[in-house]
């Protein structure tokens, strides 16, 4: 009679013990789940370390470093047909081969103009980037010559892109020591012409 009653108490015990102590190893799963997805998505989310702030730093101070350039022509002899300078950041015409990529020359606004550079001695040029603003030149030529008098003729562009752009003339061998440009047609009516910097390229 003992052993028959003893089985039902040891359920209900159970049952009781369920009851006031819930929340087994099943219940605790989804929270562990949460837990890992929070941490992954913590993971996603990038840090900026003070390495990637110098580098950002650097490349900050390399664009600002690229405002000038060396190049064979800086302070070269330079004239020109005409400068206006009655507008903000128009410039003699020494400001195209000062090596300053933020100043600028700009013509009178009418064309042709042209533009006459005196290296010190004769230079083989490799390359010419002409660093035009906004008033660039739809159409000009190149001239090169040996002591200022007798031109030739090398090279003439064609563009109708406004700027700034930089038109980039390239040469197989190139020696001379005057350089001309003669700036034939204009983009714009209202316009001049206008040139941050002409950097001609030496392998000397």
């Amino acid at each position: 009679m003992l052993r028959k009653s003893f089985i039902p108490l040891i359920a209900l015990t159970f049952l009781i013990g369920c009851t006031m102590f819930p929340g087994g190893p099943e219940e605790k799963e989804p929270e562990r789940k949460k837990e890992l997805s929070m941490g992954v998505r913590r993971k996603t989310v990038p840090e900026e370390t003070p390495d990637k702030a110098k580098s950002l730093k650097e490349l900050e101070d390399a664009d600002e470093e690229n405002t000038e350039v060396q190049h064979a022509a800086v302070h070269a002899d330079i004239t020109v047909s005409s400068t206006h300078t009655e507008h903000s950041g128009e410039q003699a015409a020494s400001a195209l081969v000062d090596g300053d990529l933020t100043t600028r020359w700009s013509s009178r606004y009418e064309a042709p103009q042209h533009i006459v550079i005196e290296l010190d001695h004769a230079k083989n040029i490799q390359a010419i980037n002409l660093h035009w603003e906004t008033a660039a030149a739809k159409k000009y030529a190149l001239l090169i010559s040996d002591n200022g008098e007798n031109w030739e003729q090398v090279t003439e562009t064609t563009s109708d892109k406004l700027g700034p752009r930089v038109d980039r003339l390239s040469f197989n061998r190139l020696e001379t020591r005057y350089l001309k440009f003669e700036l034939e047609e204009r983009l714009n009516a209202d316009w001049g012409f206008s040139l941050y910097e002409i950097e001609v390229i030496s392998d000397e």
